[in-house]
């Protein structure tokens, strides 16, 4: 529907990026974790890896 009104489609983990990308929120990585943890969110694992190399969180903690 979104696409036939002309409107981006970029779902949630794009919504992160974003908001990391306005500095809206200061990092990614927590906030996924959480939602694969605790919202039982299920995020492929090289896109998760995708998320946080697009907001340079890529790095090993």
């Amino acid at each position: 529907m979104a696409q036939s009104l002309k409107l981006n489609v970029i779902g949630t983990l794009g919504i992160l990026i974003l908001a990391k990308q306005n500095q809206i929120i200061p990092k990614v990585k927590p906030l996924l974790d959480a939602m694969m943890t605790e919202a039982q969110y299920w995020v492929n694992e090289s896109l998760y890896d995708n998320v946080l190399q697009a907001v340079s969180e890529d790095e090993i903690e």
